[in-house]
């Protein structure tokens, strides 16, 4: 039996491909528990044991040490799989027209998803993203992670109803 509440602390990642030094490379934004081992323990791991096809590591670091328990931690390595929109490009479904999402803006409808996590920019009716507002949506998922992990819910009254720690 459970004698606590069992909270799922995992990571958020974010990859971007790009060039580093002349180099096919991917830049890996994780945002980790102050708990849990730097992003790169297991590359390092594998490594040390010998283990082949790890990708190389160009550059690494933490951005933010300690904020609310939480640390920002950087990775710069040789690049390893897709992105999201790279693999979105390769999706195969019964309708064609689903294949193009994300590859140009002006070809579908940039106002898809979560008012809550939407830039200002875009909920004041700009539909040509730039890099800016999906660092601001993103900026948004992240206080309201933070702001989940504050607060617990009360199961002995609703669901919907929570308690804050603060």
């Amino acid at each position: 039996m459970i004698k606590r509440e069992v909270r799922l602390s995992g990571r958020i990642a974010y990859i971007v491909n790009g060039k580093f030094n002349n180099n096919d490379a991917g830049l890996k934004l994780s945002w980790t528990s102050n708990g849990r081992l730097p992003e790169n323990a297991i590359y390092d791991v594998l490594n040390d044991k010998g283990i082949k096809r790890i990708p190389k590591m160009f550059s690494r670091g933490l951005l933010f040490e300690d904020f609310e328990g939480y640390r920002l931690e950087y990775m710069v390595m040789e690049k390893c799989g897709m992105t999201l929109f790279e693999a979105l490009n390769n999706l195969y479904s019964k309708n064609p027209d689903y294949k193009k999402v994300g590859e140009n803006e002006e070809e579908h409808d940039p106002f898809i998803g979560a008012p809550r996590y939407m830039s200002i920019s875009t909920l004041l009716g700009i539909s040509k993203r730039n890099a800016i507002m999906d660092i601001e949506s993103l900026f948004y998922v992240v206080l309201d992670a933070l702001q989940h992990e504050q607060t617990e819910v009360d199961y002995d009254d609703s669901p919907t109803k929570r308690k804050s720690h603060f």
